[in-house]
């Protein structure tokens, strides 16, 4: 068994998040574990490391396997080490008058927006009841006025929410690591 210290420095953590491509994701672990004979500068890497939260552990899980199934092709034996931990995140969550739970407007004020935005059947812009006589650009500007008004919407408050997220940690190497198989088993 090798021991961690003796892996050279220190263990490169990629991130996986749920925008992130598993083919690109693949294409740089493997890179990283078989660098190209041309480039004399990189040398081979024996561990490394991918971690995601829990809305992107499918992703990290996927790409993990790609990469088992590519060390076997290389002739390579692989080793995997699993670590679930967590992670403090801060969500802001908007409150307000016009905003449900999940920040969506509510039935009645999407009705309301509705009925605002729709001119009554048969009639043009500048004809009705206040309208008569108006040109379009003139009822525009009465509109933003009305809207304005001394009647101001409450301004939205977002509070700050630290929530605990999982976090998928999974080292693959190349040869078994001591240290790794005595935390993470």
């Amino acid at each position: 068994m090798t021991t961690l210290s003796t892996t050279a420095g220190e263990i490169p953590k990629i991130s996986i998040i749920t925008a992130h491509s598993i083919q690109k994701k693949t294409s740089q672990c493997l890179r990283l574990l078989y660098p190209d004979p041309s480039n004399s500068a990189a040398s081979p890497l024996s561990v490394i490391a991918l971690a995601a939260k829990s809305v992107a552990a499918s992703k990290a899980i996927t790409t993990i396997e790609i990469i088992k199934r590519r060390m076997v092709e290389q002739g390579d034996h692989w080793y995997q080490y699993s670590a679930l931990s967590n992670v403090t995140v801060e969500i802001t969550q908007r409150e307000g008058p016009n905003k449900t739970k999940q920040g969506q407007q509510s039935r009645r004020d999407q009705k309301r927006h509705i009925r605002g935005n729709t001119r009554e059947e048969g009639k043009k812009v500048g004809e009705g009841k206040e309208g008569v006589g108006q040109e379009e650009g003139e009822k525009e500007e009465e509109e933003e006025e009305e809207e304005e008004g001394p009647f101001r919407s409450m301004e939205e408050k977002t509070q700050p929410v630290k929530k605990k997220v999982p976090l998928l940690t999974i080292y693959i190497s190349k040869s078994p690591l001591l240290e790794l198989a005595r935390l993470y088993g």
